[in-house]
């Protein structure tokens, strides 16, 4: 413990030196990138940021570091809950904190959590995936479909009433509020009323999608599937872009479109045009990576094997 808060109190706030005039993704960076990393003993599987806290988990308890101050709180237990075996963790609009686990799921902040489990109707404790959308709706990805919260109600999803598959891998919301639920069987698409299925039938490469990410200016679905393929769906068909990195395990669009991919072996990015995956160029220099988050104010955080990693908007315009 003692070492750990020793290595949280040396906390790096750098300053990147960008060499003037050279072009990046068809922006010329005039000024320095600033970037912070809140570091950690071992690798951070899953975080969240809401204001001045930073809640992130390395797999065998839950930390919450105040941002402001560098002091931490250490959980070992969220509510009912074991706060180890963490795989997924999100925030709200309301700034409730979401963390699954092998054992369920937990919400609520350093007040306090509540727990769901199969005994108040969360479909499986296995929790693979956690995503909010609007209305007070979350959906919580597991092994045996997934499970939408609304109302203090859970509902079951699974191959049986709209899935293509029941492994679900991720999820992303749409402007639309309609989730993009990633299956190990394909996409399924729901609205609040029906279901749209995505699989190699519709002309992507693979069924079994790994991560998912939507771009919010555009409305394009980009979606990791297979051991290394890239899919985007433009609203009329799906785009293929064969062998770019193995074990792609998250994703993130951001504010200017470009599109991230994180893996054990590091990042990629494509622009556009190019797939981008010198360091130097990307911005940030992380060997492994679990989760990225873009927030609204376009700061780019990034769950590595040293911890966690703001970028801040590099795009200010």
């Amino acid at each position: 413990m003692l070492a750990r808060c020793a290595l949280i109190l040396v906390v790096i706030y750098s300053i990147v030196p960008a060499q003037k005039d050279v072009k990046v993704d068809s922006i010329t960076y005039e000024n320095d990138m600033q970037w912070n990393v809140y570091p950690s003993e071992e690798p951070v599987v899953a975080f969240a940021a809401t204001g001045n806290e930073l809640w992130y988990s390395t797999g065998q308890e839950v930390n919450l570091l105040y941002m402001n101050t560098m002091k931490m709180q250490v959980f070992n237990k969220l509510g009912d809950i074991s706060a180890s075996s963490v795989a997924a963790m999100a925030t709200d609009c309301t700034g409730v904190i979401w963390i699954g686990t092998n054992d369920g799921v937990a919400a609520g902040g350093r007040k306090g959590f509540t727990s769901h489990t199969v005994e108040n109707g969360l479909c499986d404790n296995t929790v693979t995936a956690i995503c909010p959308a609007r209305h007070n709706k979350l959906w919580v990805g597991t092994p045996k479909g997934a499970c939408l919260y609304q109302g203090n109600k859970w509902t079951h999803y699974d191959s049986k009433n709209g899935l293509p598959g029941d492994g679900v891998n991720d999820i992303a919301i749409d402007n639309k509020n309609r989730a993009w639920i990633g299956t190990d069987k394909g996409i399924g698409m729901f609205d609040g009323a029906s279901w749209d299925i995505h699989d190699m039938k519709r002309e992507m490469s693979w069924n079994n999608v790994k991560a998912l990410a939507i771009d919010r200016r555009t409305g394009k679905v980009w979606a990791a599937v297979g051991e290394s393929d890239v899919n985007s769906y433009d609203g009329k068909e799906w785009k293929v872009y064969m062998s770019i990195k193995d074990d792609i395990s998250c994703m993130m669009v951001d504010t200017q479109g470009r599109v991230w991919f994180g893996s054990p072996t590091g990042l990629v990015k494509f622009n556009g045009d190019n797939w981008v995956s010198d360091p130097k160029k990307l911005g940030v220099t992380a060997s492994s990576v679990a989760q990225m988050v873009c927030d609204r104010q376009g700061n780019m955080w990034f769950g590595t094997a040293r911890g966690v990693i703001r970028l801040a908007n590099p795009y200010p315009f």
